[in-house]
């Protein structure tokens, strides 16, 4: 005949049940019960006793938390609490009057316990990454970063983390002499990635500039891409789709995610400047006679040749002659031109005046004719000019300017008008 008797964890309730098999089918009740402290610390020993039977057929069991230490006679057990937590002590009893019974003892634990969980970690947002920072761990404390809630990894313990993936991370404190992990404190987040290198732009080299084209306008609805003149500029000033250049030889595009003044990194654009070549040596009058000028110029630079033109800005090609001869206006011009860039520098301006020969004097006309001889007489000139009485149409001499001149007959005379102050 066996008789069972539990004690339940937590209460003080002892249910005593005897049952007694006879061969009638009698059954009658026992008083048996287990005394000894109902609460103990960790690592203490109690001594633990069997009331209400007098069988020498005792067994004594405990669960998880106690342990038997050693016996003090069959109704008597010493008995450890080995952790902290509470456990229930069994005793079955065979033979004659019997059963089992159960008593829960309540363990207040005495040895080292785990540290709190740590407070929940700021999160800060870069470009391209979110930086995570916790608090200070209390005395005998260390906090360390986990990939995983229940992660025991004491490789960083830094009091900042940054993330370039992922979207939770995890903070748990560990006791710096018993080793016990607290429960994992979770921080979520996100992460503002910085957004690629813009495409190369198209280069269109002009004389004296160069234009760099953005070969797509913006890549996406949230992405603008901005001009720069440094590699890490952040200027928002210039969006437009070309950009005009006068000088330098790089020039930056960097792309900037809207809303999240995330920069992405620089695309950088090498190109070259076509300037044109310098103003030639102002020209020279080499020579002055009535009614043109000769205007002359200066050897050029190699690889540049100079044009005479007739405006500042011309370009023609068709007279790049050391002189040119000038019978009218006033200013004349020379450029120089790259022979190969073809490009155009500014021009040298050239003044000069033409002195402008007289008007042919009026025709002289026969005042007296005598036998053999004639005499031939002239109007009055202009003011400042003076008519000369000549033997040839070419002649120039100012030997004879008077009013008449007497001729043979036969004989051919000219008369030739002559500014007196040129």
């Amino acid at each position: 005949m066996k008789s069972t008797y539990n004690y339940t964890k937590t209460r003080y309730t002892f249910l005593l049940t005897v049952l007694l098999l006879l061969s009638t089918g009698m059954v009658m009740a026992q008083n048996i019960g287990i005394q000894g402290t109902s609460s103990m610390n960790q690592g203490d020993i109690a001594t633990f006793s069997l009331t209400g039977t007098s069988s020498s057929n005792i067994y004594w069991s405990v669960t998880s938390g106690g342990a038997l230490r050693s016996s003090n006679g069959g109704n008597q057990m010493n008995i450890e609490a080995v952790t902290g937590s509470d456990f229930t002590i069994q005793v079955t009893v065979d033979g004659g009057p019997g059963g089992v019974t159960g008593k829960t003892v309540t363990v207040t634990p005495t040895g080292p316990t785990a540290p709190a969980t740590p407070p929940t970690p700021s999160v800060t947002k870069f470009c391209g990454y979110t930086r995570l920072t916790r608090a200070t761990p209390p005395s005998g404390v260390t906090y360390y970063w986990q990939g995983s809630s229940t992660g025991t990894s004491t490789s960083s313990s830094a009091s900042s983390i940054n993330r370039t993936n992922g979207t939770i991370y995890y903070l748990r404190a560990r006791g710096n002499s018993s080793g016990l992990w607290s429960s994992a404190r979770s921080v979520s987040y996100t992460i503002d990635y910085a957004p690629s290198a813009p495409l190369s732009p198209t280069i269109t080299n002009n004389c004296g500039n160069t234009v760099l084209t953005r070969s797509n306008p913006n890549p996406t609805s949230n992405v603008t891409w901005y001009w720069q003149t440094t590699a890490t500029g952040t200027s928002t000033g210039n969006t437009s789709t070309s950009v005009t250049l006068t000088s330098g030889t790089q020039y930056y595009l960097r792309a900037r995610t809207n809303g999240t003044n995330c920069w992405g990194p620089a695309r950088t654009i090498n190109y070259t400047v076509n300037t044109g070549p310098a103003t030639p040596t102002t020209p020279t009058v080499s020579s002055s006679s009535c009614g043109s000028v000769v205007l002359s110029r200066a050897n050029p630079p190699s690889g540049i040749t100079w044009y005479w033109q007739s405006t500042a800005a011309g370009t023609s090609t068709s007279n790049s002659s050391s002189t040119i001869t000038r019978t009218s206006g006033s200013v004349y011009y020379l450029r120089g031109r790259n022979n190969s860039t073809g490009c155009w520098g500014t021009a040298a301006s050239r003044t000069y005046s033409i002195r402008t020969p007289p008007a042919t004097p009026t025709a002289p006309t026969v005042s007296a004719n005598n036998c053999d001889e004639t005499v031939i007489s002239r109007a009055n000139p202009p003011s400042g000019i003076t008519w000369y009485w000549q033997t040839s149409a070419s002649g120039t001499s100012t030997a004879n300017s008077s009013s008449t001149i007497t001729k043979i007959n036969g004989s051919t005379q000219y008369l030739r008008a002559r500014n007196n102050s040129t």
